[in-house]
């Protein structure tokens, strides 16, 4: 075989390898352009930067490696108010947080399950220590002057300050 010979089979050759290779990139272009392709709704463009995608469902829930329920984001339906659960490795709720059906914001800190220990929010908007009975023990509040007020309570009587 002739230099001349060589030297064509290896021009054919590297010419096949590339033919492969840019077909193959076409493919990955391709299909790339396909999976990043979303439905016209889904899409926002946010400042022009990028389009970002919206994700939606009535609850998302969040499971632990052994499947229990750890967090539950959802919607409250007796008040059409969103609201976030926190659950203990027993499945107990330790802290909620939620609006009630005027809007404003509640906290729920809860050191034995379902009972509350500190609330932050609620009716009044104060801050609420409850004991294992579930008695408030100590409320910080604002009147509607603005004025704080702080109440105490013992099994015997309650303290407010500013009397």
């Amino acid at each position: 075989m002739s230099d001349v010979d060589r030297r064509l089979q290896r021009l054919e050759r590297e010419a096949r390898v590339l033919r492969g290779l840019v077909a193959a990139a076409v493919l990955l272009l391709l299909g790339q352009g396909l999976l990043d392709t979303a439905p016209a709704e889904a899409a926002r463009p946010r400042g022009g930067i990028r389009d970002q995608l919206s994700v939606e469902a009535e609850s998302f829930v969040v499971r632990d490696d052994a499947g229990k329920i750890r967090a539950k984001l959802g919607m409250d339906r007796a008040v059409n108010a969103p609201v976030l659960y926190f659950y203990d490795q027993g499945g107990r709720g330790r802290m909620v947080l939620e609006l009630d059906g005027n809007g404003r914001p509640r906290l729920a800190l809860n050191a034995a399950g379902a009972v509350p220990s500190i609330l932050l929010g609620g009716p009044d908007q104060s801050l609420q220590f409850f004991d294992q009975k579930q008695d408030v023990r100590v409320q910080l509040s604002l009147e509607k002057s603005g004025e704080p007020v702080m109440v105490l309570v013992t099994d015997e009587q309650s303290y407010r300050l500013p009397k």
